[in-house]
């Protein structure tokens, strides 16, 4: 699941999904593991970030993402037509989790490609 909010959206916010999906309950503890992990920024292919991401693998399978677009409003494909692109692209390939590690001490990071 991709959820996405654009900080500047006054009619879905971005804090209010967030705290939705830190709530977020099924076979596993899905919104609070989503919690424990640092957002990281995410960037189109020029490099340019534009928005910060919090991604996640469960040991069901299960996949949540939650992408907060930097300077986003209600419509953020007009916004960040290329990041979007390029996010949902991610999202469909799998990719958007390829560059995704657990760490030794339990945590998730990314490594920067």
């Amino acid at each position: 699941v991709l959820v996405v909010n654009g900080d500047q959206d006054y009619l879905t916010n971005a804090v209010g999904t967030a705290e939705w999906l830190l709530k977020l309950k099924g076979v596993e503890k899905y919104g609070e593991m989503l919690g424990h992990v640092r957002p990281v920024p995410l960037k189109d292919d020029k490099g340019r970030a534009f928005g910060n991401i919090k991604a996640l693998k469960y040991g069901n399978a299960a996949r949540l993402a939650f992408l907060e677009v930097t300077g986003g409003g209600h419509s953020l494909v007009l916004n960040e037509p290329v990041g979007m692109q390029q996010t949902l692209w991610a999202f469909l390939d799998g990719g958007l989790w390829s560059n995704m590690i657990k760490t030794d001490d339990g945590k998730v990071c990314y490594i920067d490609t």
